[in-house]
């Protein structure tokens, strides 16, 4: 299954250079709030709290395979999650969601997308173990 979900490029926009971090960090803590016809994602980081970010060509059937659907409220999925993102080589216009982790309270993460593409295992491999690393840097 194909990631086709994309970002248009920001950096533009005002946010330059601090948002150039979010492209040499991996698994960069997030939340992420989606509805039928709007994808946010927006960070509670320092030098990060007033940059929204807004995902095209989303699809949420697809996305509450991962984390679940809610009813009622604003949004459908609201979810700490951990990202990933890269410029896309073929348009500079473009980010690519490389990597994205939803969190749930009784399960732990889950991987939506791994390595560029939706994981078909929600668990995806993890080799390095650095999801673990990035939601516990301080262990001895």
């Amino acid at each position: 299954m194909d990631s086709v979900m994309y970002i248009t490029n920001f950096l533009n926009d005002g946010y330059y250079p601090t948002s150039e971090l979010l492209f040499s960090r991996k698994y960069v803590p997030c939340i992420c709030r989606i509805d039928n016809d709007l994808f946010e994602i927006v960070f509670t980081l320092d030098r990060l709290e007033n940059l929204k970010l807004i995902v095209k060509d989303f699809n949420i059937k697809i996305l509450g395979q991962y984390a679940a659907i809610a009813v009622g409220g604003v949004w459908k999925i609201e979810r700490e999650a951990l990202i990933t993102l890269r410029f896309d080589p073929l348009d500079s216009q473009k980010i690519e969601i490389i990597d994205l982790a939803f969190f749930d309270l009784f399960a732990g993460w889950f991987w939506a997308i791994k390595d560029g593409e939706f994981t078909e295992d929600y668990v995806g491999k993890d080799d390095e173990e650095l999801l673990n690393a990035a939601v516990y840097p301080l262990q001895e």
